[in-house]
């Protein structure tokens, strides 16, 4: 018999002063009031659980940000590519992984490839896999920066090429599982072969390939530029004609009436100053006198400097020299910004 029943009955016979059966009603109420509490303090911590597995899944904060560097390159030169990622909130990852993924063509050869963390080089932990490469990295805080730098040359016909840079938390699957784990970025970027080679000459620069060139002299085209002895590892790019901008202004040594040919604009790793490198312009006709120099001061306001002929001894650069034989200048600068000769 159900123990709640028997208990019942046995108080019925014993009696309770004027209110028999009281104690089986007592113990009735008293186990049902358990009952409650204790499916409300189960209920409680299912909650509690749900919610702390809610908060263990979370993706920690992070900023990964890739492009293609240069966004179109010239036939012939390397398709450039940069990934950085900073872990920003409190948390540390046992371990990143980073999987440097080439999506199209597949036989594009790669010809270029730098890791960094904080600086310092880390590329001996991303091992070849297949076309791609796969780096491990132990114990990240928010205070580790990384940066990878790819680069690629593209076959024979390729007008484009396209890649991934996919940082994980928990492991880089092989078979392009992209739920395995928290992902950051994984965005696909794409360099593309420039449809503009007459103005336009863009590269990666790599061993054996440091300069970058628009189209030569021709009957449409009475001016060409191109940069030479350019560092190795950065985007570098060379416009002139309609499209390239600069300012100029008037002053005691240079007259903006007199100015010749087109700016040339010029950008070489972001715009940071490099060890002097050159800037070979060629003529169709006519000799410059001088060059002024077009850039954006620490002010945000536009700005400019002459560039004059180079001293024999310790010259000061920017400064140019004059080949009458090849019409050609050949500007020596640090610098990234627009040039116009005059």
């Amino acid at each position: 018999m159900d123990n709640v029943v028997w208990r019942w009955l046995r108080g019925r016979a014993e009696g309770n002063g004027n209110r028999p059966g009281a104690k089986g009603r007592s113990v009735t109420v008293i186990r049902a009031r358990v009952g409650r509490v204790a499916a409300v303090t189960i209920g409680s911590l299912l909650a509690i659980q749900a919610m702390a597995g809610s908060v263990g899944a979370a993706v920690p904060n992070a900023d990964a940000v890739s492009a293609a560097i240069p966004a179109s390159y010239t036939a012939g030169h390397a398709a450039g590519f940069r990934g950085t990622f900073h872990l920003t909130d409190g948390s540390t990852l046992s371990k990143l992984f980073l999987r440097v993924d080439l999506r199209t063509p597949t036989d594009a050869t790669n010809v270029y490839l730098k890791v960094t963390r904080n600086g310092n080089n880390v590329t001996s932990a991303c091992p070849a896999a297949g076309e791609d490469f796969v780096c491990t990295f132990k114990t990240v805080r928010n205070t580790d920066f990384f940066v990878a730098v790819a680069a690629y040359l593209p076959p024979a016909g390729a007008e484009a090429v396209s890649m991934a840079f996919d940082w994980k938390s928990t492991g880089v699957p092989d078979n392009g599982d992209l739920s395995h784990g928290d992902s950051w970025d994984n965005i696909l970027r794409t360099a593309t072969l420039t449809a503009d080679d007459v103005d336009y000459g863009g590269a990666f620069t790599i061993d054996g390939d440091t300069s970058v060139a628009n189209g030569a002299i021709g009957p449409s085209n009475f001016q060409s530029a191109r940069l030479v002895g350019l560092p190795v590892g950065v985007a570098a790019t060379v416009l002139d004609g309609t499209h390239a901008t600069g300012t100029c202004q008037t002053t005691a040594t240079i007259n903006c009436d007199t100015l010749f040919g087109d700016w040339i604009e010029v950008h070489v790793g972001d715009g940071l100053d490099f060890p002097v490198w050159q800037i070979k312009v060629t003529y169709a006709s006519g000799t410059p006198k001088g060059f002024i120099r077009s850039f954006i001061g620490t002010d945000g306001q536009p700005a400019q400097e002459p560039v004059d002929t180079c001293a024999k001894k310790n010259p000061t650069y920017p400064c140019f020299t004059w080949d009458a034989k090849t019409k050609t200048a050949t500007i020596f600068t640090i610098h990234s910004s627009s040039y116009r000769g005059h």
